[in-house]
């Protein structure tokens, strides 16, 4: 099972990869934030080599799963395909709560909000072709919601 689970920032992707990884008996969770600092491009490049190492299953998290979705639409293969995305959703009024909140420096506002209309931008490039190409459905999560009781499309763990 390869989950992958997108989000603007500060929407709750973290939050339900932890409790989707449970609900699925500790599945891993790869937090895509980490590979940051390596720059975009080197970081992608990163996040697929890990990925073709890793044990099948997996949850991948993080704004950098955006552009991990747009290889995948774009031709770039995974050992194991995905087989599940959740696009995590949080009012733009949470998000700008919960970023000021957690202090994060580095962004104003209009620039958060600019990053995530990029994000979008990604996402829409991609969607058909992911639903087409994979037979991949999104399931779309409110991210407000703490125990996420609208995720009942959440995958049951197989045994591999």
């Amino acid at each position: 099972m390869r989950i992958l689970i997108l989000g603007y920032p500060c929407s709750g992707k973290t939050t339900f990869s932890e409790y989707l990884a449970d609900a699925l008996g500790g599945i891993n969770v790869v937090h895509t934030d980490k590979y940051i600092p390596i720059g975009y491009s080197g970081a992608c490049d990163a996040l697929l080599s890990d990925l073709n190492r890793n044990t099948p299953s997996v949850i991948v998290e993080g704004v950098l799963a955006y552009r991990l979705l747009r290889r995948i639409a774009n031709g770039t293969e995974l050992k194991t395909p995905l087989t599940h995305i959740f696009m995590v959703q949080s009012p733009d009024d949470v998000i700008l709560k919960r970023y000021k909140e957690r202090e994060r420096l580095g962004k104003t506002e209009k620039k958060l909000i600019s990053f995530c209309r990029s994000l979008d931008t990604i996402y829409k490039g991609v969607e058909q072709k992911i639903k087409q190409q994979y037979g991949i459905k999104v399931v779309y999560i409110d991210g407000t919601y703490p125990l996420y009781k609208n995720a009942m499309d959440v995958p049951q763990k197989h045994n591999e």
